[in-house]
């Protein structure tokens, strides 16, 4: 773990990993032999990841799920313990997340 990673951050870079993971595995291709790639970074501010997949575009969720509504809650989840962006690049998405100390990020950067 980095110096400025605590405990707490890196649980939440783990559940955010996690579930950008089980998407990419679940909706990212059709095919079996397809890769999924993982990139992670660990900073003085925090830890940063990129999953990428070839599956096909996909929309960030707006609004939570419904309570009784059964899946579609990853997305969300990452959005709550961290920073989400979604790119679609020409080989497929690559979804970014942060789970940084904003303190330390605005000094750093």
């Amino acid at each position: 773990m980095a110096a400025g990673t605590t405990p707490a951050m890196a649980e939440r870079a783990e559940l955010a990993l996690s579930e950008l993971v089980t998407n990419a595995i679940r909706h990212g291709s059709t095919r079996s032999d397809t890769a999924v790639d993982v990139e992670l970074t660990l900073a003085e501010d925090g830890v940063r990841g990129v999953v990428r997949d070839s599956g096909p575009p996909f929309r960030v969720p707006t609004s939570p799920p419904e309570p009784d509504q059964v899946g579609g809650f990853g997305l969300y989840i990452v959005q709550r313990v961290s920073e989400l962006h979604v790119d679609r690049t020409c080989d497929g998405n690559a979804v970014t997340f942060a789970v940084v100390d904003r303190r330390k990020a605005a000094v750093s950067g």
